[in-house]
């Protein structure tokens, strides 16, 4: 999704997510709705050839004490609040597609990766999943439902009930007081940090990626609410062994959309924090960052700038757009993004046998075969265009999702003329190209002009390796 913050001239940048961008030279393809549906999911990222590494190292931060909301430095060490501590012990992936003809493999370089555990025949199931955190884009805050993505644009907004804003921060609103009143228990926490929201100071764009942070950021600490409510002590060890993947889509649940997986299960997901260039990642730590560690302090929840850090990029990583749904059927346009963790186990081919499909109006989606697959095979989808000329495929993909692919139709594009690979562009092309740079920079115009230390939502993905396969 169209960035928002830019990097010096000498660095290389990627599209990001959250965004409304419809333009279809820069956002993925969208996968195509059966009949009976009415939304479509397209990809925005997935995980890379970086593998997530985990902060051992326990560092000393400078002393500092939480003063009406403020972080205010000492000179004497003071005693830091507590933070309650989650289970840690391995996600074990056979209790969640134990139903599905599939299994989880890790590679030491591509990371996790689907393989079919049987042939399998062309349209066949293999996977459904609903997302563990998503947002709608800041721009439709007022016309898309935050709980199922129904669209009402604002001319058939007529009366209170068309579409309900919440009265608390007027930053989500939902379709219903249906939608409204499931996804209270979340949006509870949210709300305290949406309302105290600069919109002035931060572009659509940085809204939406600031919003899905702390969407994700209520989801963790609703789960910790419904822990400590129970008086469950999640130190123990019966609690650590508890299988909570048969809990997907429990009607009992309190969390809205639950998919049966947890905090740790999204956190294991990579964020490739170690291979984005310093320069973006100083700039999401002083913009984002502290910025919404200050709000949450505000609110009585202490969080730590380097887990936020983690969490932006991971969300960026592991994002698929979702869209809109238009009541009257027609296919809807980009109107937010979400994590989906099980589905972020899919790698890349410019070749895949995976499509997804949105099920009945939700945002659960379903993954379906393109063609017949053999057991052990690999199961695969596209993160972008597969249309386009290789050497586009293979520059969106470096720059993006740091790494190059090397799919077998890529290798096989290799031997096609200069002009088949995309190599020699038209005047047409260049054109239209330098168009888009163009809107790019007059989006972020507001980003640049803050000061030197902001660049750009598009980052030097530069991992210093090339690999043919993403890492989960």
């Amino acid at each position: 999704m169209d960035g928002v913050i830019e990097p010096p001239s000498n660095s290389k940048t990627i599209k990001i997510s959250p965004s409304t961008s419809t333009d279809s030279s820069t956002t993925t393809p969208v996968i195509t709705t059966p009949p009976q549906s009415t939304a479509t999911v397209t990809t925005v990222a997935t995980p890379t050839t970086a593998t997530t590494t985990t902060n051992t190292t326990t560092t000393t931060p400078p002393p500092s004490t939480i003063v009406k909301g403020k972080i205010k430095k000492t000179k004497k060490p003071i005693k830091k609040p507590t933070i309650v501590k989650r289970p840690t012990t391995p996600i074990d992936y056979k209790q969640w597609h134990t139903e599905w003809p599939i299994h989880v493999y890790s590679h030491p370089i591509n990371g996790r990766y689907l393989v079919a555990t049987k042939d399998l025949e062309e349209q066949t199931v293999i996977l459904r999943d609903l997302p563990y955190t998503w947002a709608v884009d800041h721009a439709s805050c007022d016309s898309v439902c935050q709980h199922c993505f129904l669209e009402v644009p604002l001319n058939q907004q007529v009366l209170p009930t068309d579409f309900y804003m919440c009265e608390g921060c007027q930053r989500v609103g939902y379709c219903s007081a249906s939608c409204k009143c499931i996804d209270y228990s979340q949006h509870r926490f949210e709300c305290q940090i949406f309302k105290e929201l600069d919109t002035e100071e931060y572009s659509p764009f940085l809204m939406s990626e600031i919003k899905l942070l702390v969407r994700t950021l209520s989801r963790k600490w609703l789960e910790d609410s419904i822990t400590q409510t129970a008086g469950i002590d999640i130190n123990d060890e019966t609690i650590k062994k508890q299988n909570t993947y048969n809990q997907y889509k429990n009607p009992q649940s309190l969390i809205p959309q639950d998919n049966g997986l947890r905090y740790n299960d999204y956190a294991e997901l990579v964020s490739n924090v170690e291979n984005y260039n310093e320069s973006l990642k100083e700039s999401l730590s002083y913009w984002i960052c502290k910025y919404v560690v200050k709000l949450s302090a505000k609110i009585g929840k202490i969080e730590d700038e380097f887990d936020l850090l983690n969490i932006l990029l991971r969300n960026r990583c592991n994002a698929f757009y979702i869209q809109g749904r238009p009541r009257d059927g027609s296919p809807g346009e980009s109107r937010g993004c979400g994590v989906y963790v099980r589905n972020s186990f899919f790698n890349h081919s410019c070749d895949p046998n995976v499509n997804y499909w949105v099920v009945n109006n939700t945002l659960e989606v379903e993954c379906t075969l393109l063609k017949n697959v053999k057991e052990g095979d690999e199961l695969t989808i596209s993160y972008i265009d597969t249309t386009s000329p290789l050497n586009k495929r293979r520059e969106k993909l470096l720059e993006g999702y740091l790494f190059n692919c090397l799919c077998t139709k890529c290798v096989a594009d290799e031997s096609l003329p200069l002009d088949q690979t995309g190599i020699k562009e038209s005047d047409d092309d260049d054109n239209d190209g330098k168009e888009k740079m163009d809107e790019d920079d007059d989006e972020d115009d507001d980003i640049n002009n803050k000061n030197d230390k902001k660049s750009k939502y598009k980052s030097d993905g530069n991992s210093g390796e090339e690999n043919s396969d993403d890492s989960n």
